[in-house]
């Protein structure tokens, strides 16, 4: 799994599923390499992209939703009215991790997807791992983009501010995965992290 998803989703949620099931043991390993996701053999694995059909069972955990987001100082500082789009970056200080793993959106192809005029080169700042990208955001550095599913609880304690335009894509997210669905004690555990997602939307 990967980091953003492990320390946003699930970590947030590790004693309740230990509740859960208290005659099991966890152990997460988060890594942002596909080729390591590709050869775990984990029980439980998370992916994000399309369906991957390598799996015996992959249902689509959370569908990508990607909208910028930023603290509520620098949403004064810029003067940004929460109820109208952002249509132009390039007075903005942008963070983004990795802009050239295609594997996300950055804010290049988001803007180019969106029709919003993208930033200028030399106001990205990047880091290499989205808790660094979040963290910052909250300390009001930089607007950066976010992930419906990771951020909800940030948005919701009032330490970030979500902004749109929304980009919603209906085959693409994260994918929960496994080869053991079939036996008793791995079904449990799918079906009871599949439900917390699904409580997330009510």
């Amino acid at each position: 799994m990967y980091f953003g998803f492990a320390f946003y989703w699930l970590m947030p949620r590790l004693n309740k599923l230990q509740e859960a099931f208290p005659d099991y043991v966890f152990e997460m390993t988060p890594t942002n390499s596909l080729s390591d996701m590709m050869v775990s053999s984990s029980d439980i694995v998370f992916h994000f992209s399309n369906s991957l059909g390598r799996y015996k069972f992959e249902e689509m955990f959370i569908r990508e939703e990607v909208f910028p987001v930023c603290s509520p100082e620098l949403l004064e500082k810029y003067e940004i009215n929460v109820d109208k789009p952002l249509s132009d970056l390039r007075s903005l200080p942008l963070l983004h991790k990795d802009k050239d793993d295609a594997r996300w959106f950055n804010w290049i192809n988001w803007c180019k997807v969106l029709g919003v005029q993208p930033p200028e080169e030399g106001v990205i700042f990047c880091y290499n791992n989205y808790p660094l990208v979040l963290e910052a955001a909250i300390r009001g550095e930089g607007f950066c983009l976010a992930w419906r599913g990771l951020v909800d609880p940030y948005i919701k304690e009032g330490k970030l501010v979500e902004l749109g335009p929304s980009l919603k894509s209906k085959s693409r997210g994260y994918l929960i995965c496994t080869d053991y669905y079939d036996t008793y004690a791995i079904k449990k555990v799918v079906d009871w992290l599949i439900k917390e997602v699904e409580s997330d939307d009510r």
